[in-house]
């Protein structure tokens, strides 16, 4: 079972793994471009940015709006299973 408010709950969320994976191809983008990109509000990005934080997925430096994001360790790691989903994905759906 997947434990309720945990990493693996967290992780299959769709804006958590868009986020991940941007951030894994583009390290040190800033919070507000990362929401842009991904569909996000603003605010819900923080939210989620927050959760990513405590769980160790991520990392912030800066202040203020102009936040830069980066994958911790373990986040890159996280973000190249995901990767390799996608890529499993599209090599058994294309026809």
């Amino acid at each position: 079972m997947i434990e309720e408010g945990g990493l693996l709950e967290t992780l299959m969320r769709k804006k958590v793994f868009d986020i991940l994976i941007y951030v894994n191809l583009h390290p040190g983008d800033y919070l507000s471009n990362i929401a842009k990109i991904t569909n996000t509000t603003y605010a819900h990005c923080i939210r989620l940015m927050r959760k990513l934080v405590d769980l160790k997925l991520i990392r912030r430096a800066g202040s203020g709006r102009k936040v830069n994001i980066y994958l911790t360790h373990k986040g890159k790691e996280f973000a190249d299973v995901l990767q390799q989903l996608i890529n499993l994905e599209r090599k058994y759906t294309m026809r």
